[in-house]
């Protein structure tokens, strides 16, 4: 399935809670890369005291995977002006 014009998260660049959103969203793909279910088993185990490096580094890894999830004409990551606004956006000056 590819996305387009579609808000996956708002309001956080918090990698915890990205990690959290991913895990919800991604219980309905069902082809979902091994890779990437790894790295969600494991961030939903992590502790409070764990490195934030860590976290981001696994967020990365399901960012890379969210990308290729774009329909054509479109990119996952944050809207024009608002950080914090992730999704699937229509890359601008394409129809």
């Amino acid at each position: 399935m590819k996305y387009a014009n579609k808000q996956f998260s708002h309001g956080t660049l918090n990698p915890r809670h990205l990690l959290v959103i991913s895990l919800d969203f991604i219980k309905d793909v069902a082809d979902l890369l091994s890779e990437v279910k790894d790295v969600l088993r494991k961030a939903a185990y992590l502790s409070h005291a764990d490195e934030w490096h860590e976290l981001t580094e696994m967020w990365m890894t399901v960012f890379e995977y969210l990308e290729t999830l774009a329909e054509d004409g479109y990119y996952f990551g944050c809207t024009e002006g608002d950080g914090s606004d992730i999704g699937w956006w229509q890359v601008v000056g394409e129809d």
